[in-house]
């Protein structure tokens, strides 16, 4: 398609716009599928392993002298 004539038929150069009148239309993704199936099982088996062992938060000991009285930083070990 040329885009000269998309932009011959926009609003702004007195072309006709026919947006408002589409109809509405409502987006639902499938439910029951073999992806939402193993999507459910992939974080009920995550929230397992986070409810049997939290993680190991440390204090992290790098960054400038300046930085150190400003903010905390902590890792995942």
């Amino acid at each position: 398609m040329d885009w000269r004539l998309i932009f011959e038929q926009s609003p702004v150069n007195g072309g006709v716009y026919t947006g408002d009148e589409l109809v509405p239309r409502v987006f639902r993704p499938a439910t029951n599928s073999w992806f939402q199936q193993r999507l459910a099982r992939v974080r009920a088996e995550l929230k397992k392993e986070l409810l049997e062992e939290p993680p190991n938060f440390t204090k992290d000991s790098g960054g400038d002298q300046a930085d150190q009285g400003r903010s905390q930083t902590y890792r995942v070990s």
